[in-house]
């Protein structure tokens, strides 16, 4: 799958094939970050292609399943026994002859159940109201409103938190309306990011909007995130890494600069961003594969996790978010991993959907978008 970019220095375009948060301009050098849902919708290929490839395994298992019981039922109506002794051991021929781990992984996608109760559904794929054009980011706020953006149109809907009936809708007033991030603050303010821009803040209900958030020279904010007091939390890179928060009243009052290079020896081009209820902030570095644990100071505590295949780490998270109790989820393809605040392995949930973003409410319900463009609220076991 290619999707075409353009550099934001030349205004070159760009063809972008794979997940990389990032990649290199051929005509000017500039280091061009790729929006998060672009890189979302590349992962969801790939899933989708792998599990096309189990679906046919498992398929032929079941084909070979049904064509040894026909068999055998023919047998018996002949009498002879023996081939029922036959048939079996060219059943367990076929079986050995696939991979282990593709049989493995077939059967668990057509009988593992999930670890997750799905509260609540709603939406779709589709142009109307309570239906979503690619839906791309989704927020909560302090009043029991669940917004949910449309990634190109900039479209913003809104929804009742109890029963996820549709309230209202608007749009972003910008050119660039590629919505890759939302917050929403302990009121109805929305937190609203674009790709290569500042934070808009707007009211949630109106699409009133009252403002920036703005740092001098700096520019593709990653990611969006709100603490418990109304801070507003983001990521950028420039050169280097850099962590910032902006104070309810919309003055930057912490500022990290390389954060994660200093601790790793290279600067991280892409973080998302997840705060718990004491003000620590939480980034999943895209490069190093990595969470990376701040204090509300801004002192780096603590790093866990590693890109690979085992239970404790990462294939390719899409989002993170904080539970009132302090335990930090990732989505990861059709997993949600969660780890104590120390940074400790507690659990592997399996899901029987891809969230591509994901969000905690007040009341410690989990609110995601699958890759299908619903919305669900879920119960954790």
């Amino acid at each position: 799958m290619t999707t075409e970019l353009k550099c934001k220095s030349c205004g070159a375009d760009l063809e972008y094939v794979g997940t990389d948060p990032a990649i290199t301009c051929n005509y000017c050098g500039s280091v061009v970050i790729v929006p998060r849902a672009l890189r979302k919708e590349h992962e969801r290929t790939q899933k989708q292609e792998q599990q096309d490839r189990y679906g046919e395994i498992a398929s032929e298992v079941i084909t070979t399943a049904r064509t040894t019981a026909t068999r055998g039922c023919r047998t018996a109506i002949l009498g002879v026994a023996i081939s029922t002794m036959l048939i079996a051991g060219i059943a367990v021929f076929f079986l050995t002859r696939l991979k282990e781990s593709e049989v493995t992984q077939a059967v668990s996608q057509i009988v593992s159940p999930s670890d997750v109760d799905v509260l609540l559904e709603f939406g779709g794929e589709g142009p109307g109201a309570g239906l979503f054009m690619r839906a791309a980011a989704i927020a909560v706020d302090g009043q029991d409103h669940v917004y949910v953006a449309d990634y190109e149109t900039g479209r913003i809907q809104v929804f009742d938190a109890d029963d996820g009936d549709y309230i209202t809708q608007w749009r972003v007033d910008s050119e660039l309306t590629y919505v890759t991030a939302m917050a929403g603050g302990p009121g109805t303010e929305l937190y609203v990011l674009l790709s290569h821009s500042n934070v808009l803040v707007y009211d949630g209900l109106t699409g009133e909007k009252h403002g920036e958030l703005r740092y001098p020279d700096a520019s593709g904010f990653e990611d969006v995130a709100t603490g418990p007091d109304g801070s507003v939390y983001s990521f950028w890179w420039t050169f280097d890494d850099y962590l910032i928060r902006w104070a309810p009243d919309g003055k930057v009052d912490l500022l990290v600069q390389n954060a994660i290079g200093d601790v790793t020896g290279d600067s991280e081009m892409s973080g998302i961003v997840a705060v718990d209820g004491l003000g620590n902030i939480y980034v999943y570095g895209g490069f190093t594969g990595s969470v990376f644990r701040f204090s509300s100071t801004g002192t780096f505590q603590n790093r866990f996790g590693s890109q690979g295949d085992d239970e404790d780490q990462f294939i390719s998270p899409s989002c993170i978010a904080v539970s009132p109790a302090g335990d930090i989820y990732l989505s990861d393809s059709w997993d949600i991993k969660v780890f104590g605040s120390d940074g400790r392995f507690l659990r592997n949930l399996d899901t029987s959907f891809y969230l591509t973003d994901m969000v905690f409410d007040y009341y410690g319900n989990l609110w995601g978008i699958t890759s299908d463009s619903k919305v669900v609220k879920l119960a954790l076991d």
